[in-house]
């Protein structure tokens, strides 16, 4: 697999966590968490920047 597949993997599973977030009467800050790491990691997608796609993609697999 290279770094996009994986990276629009993980970005599925962060979109479906923070739908679960949303759920969560606590879960703003947590909702907040995921969606800037799902931000961020688009943004490295269209950029191209390798570099930064590991960082977003260590942030988005660190997300429960």
């Amino acid at each position: 697999m290279n770094l996009i597949t994986v990276l629009h993997q993980e970005l599925s599973r962060n979109r479906e966590l923070l739908d679960e977030y949303k759920k969560i009467p606590t879960g703003a800050f947590g909702a907040m968490c995921i969606k800037n790491s799902i931000n961020h990691a688009e943004k490295t997608i269209e950029e191209g920047d390798i570099k930064e796609m590991i960082g977003a993609l260590q942030s988005l697999q660190g997300n429960n």
